[in-house]
This record gives C-alpha cells, sequence and structure tokens, in this order.
C-alpha cells in the first residue's frame, strides 16, 4: 500500500489510463496479424476442417478456377484486405495519439 491506496485502486486509476491507448493500438495490430494467419494457414491446409467455409479454405479450393471464374478468388482476398485495413483503421495510433479516441475522456 503506497498512501494508504489499494493496488487495484492504483492499478485502475493511475496505471491503466496511462497504457490505455498503447493497448489499443498494440490490439488492433495483432487482431489484424490474427485474420491473416488464420486465412493463410488455411490456405496451405492447416487450419480447421476444410468442409468448414472459411476465407483461407475458399482461396485454396477455387484457386483452380481463378482464369475462368475470378470472383471466387478476388472476393476472399478483398474480404480479408478489408477487414485488415478496418481493424487497423479503427485502433490506429495517430487517431489515438490526437486524442479524438480514447477510453477515459
Amino acid at each position: 500500500m503506497v498512501l494508504g491506496l489499494s493496488k487495484p485502486r492504483i492499478i485502475f486509476f493511475h496505471v491503466l489510463p496511462n497504457i490505455c491507448r498503447q493497448l489499443f493500438v498494440y490490439m488492433g495490430n495483432k487482431a489484424a496479424t490474427v485474420v491473416n494467419l488464420y486465412a493463410g494457414l488455411a490456405f496451405i491446409g492447416i487450419g480447421t476442417d476444410i468442409t468448414n467455409p472459411d476465407w483461407g479454405t475458399l482461396l485454396y479450393q477455387y484457386r483452380i478456377y481463378m482464369t475462368t471464374y475470378p470472383r471466387l478468388v478476388i472476393y476472399p482476398t478483398l474480404f480479408i484486405a478489408v477487414l485488415t485495413i478496418c481493424l487497423h483503421t479503427t485502433f490506429d495510433s495517430s487517431k489515438l495519439e490526437k486524442g479524438e479516441m480514447t477510453l477515459y475522456d
């Protein structure tokens, strides 16, 4: 106990507000990385069961139709890219540094 304050009070009222912005940026970047890694692992066959429809599996199954039906490959790729960009822009560090997005304001 420092100055009569308990440990949870120190953590929640002094430490957490100061590291909250950096945690949001870190979590947003890691979430986008996880989306790309999961799609990549599903593409090479190390993901879930091949009968489960996810974007990496769709890319793997429809890669042979790329010349005849390119939409089958373009849409899953586009959705992976859009989700990654949305995660990055949602937790963008420039917005957090300017003070536009804060949890405690």
